[in-house]
């Protein structure tokens, strides 16, 4: 990612312009201003946000689903656990 053509009002990696939301993103060179779909898809948040999905995902589906895992039951999923 260069820096060269940026200016102030325009996002770092696609130069496009910014309006009136601005997404800083942290890296070595300082914080840089990104548009939306450009910080959304910046590799250390896409690391990060997969991280706490599986965290997150592992401890809800266990909540809900833990006594049927655990007694090796495994039904569709369509047909909700209310029996």
């Amino acid at each position: 990612m260069t820096t060269q053509n940026h200016t102030d009002d325009s996002c770092v990696r696609c130069q496009r312009t910014l309006e009136a939301k601005t997404y800083e993103v942290s890296s070595p060179s300082g914080r840089l201003p990104h548009c939306l779909r450009c910080a959304l898809r910046y590799p250390p948040m896409l690391k990060k946000s997969l991280i706490i999905y599986l965290i997150v995902g592992t401890v809800l589906t266990a909540i809900n689903q833990g006594d049927f895992i655990a007694a090796g039951v495994f039904k569709p999923l369509w047909s909700g656990k209310s029996r």
